[in-house]
C-alpha cells in the first residue's frame, strides 16, 4: 500500500470570503496606523 494524499491532486482555490477579510483587515490596519503615528492636526480637518 501506499500513501496516497487525495487532497493535493484537487487543489482548491482560496474562497472569496478569505480574500474579503484580508483586504479589510490590511485596510484597517493601514487606517489604524495612519492614524496612530500622524499628529492629530494632520489628520483631521481642522475646524474653521
Amino acid at each position: 500500500d501506499t500513501f496516497v494524499i487525495t487532497a493535493s491532486e484537487t487543489p482548491k482555490p482560496i474562497p472569496a470570503w478569505v480574500w474579503a477579510t484580508l483586504i479589510a483587515f490590511f485596510g484597517w490596519a493601514a487606517y489604524y496606523l495612519i492614524t496612530s503615528f500622524l499628529p492629530p492636526e494632520t489628520v483631521l480637518v481642522p475646524a474653521p
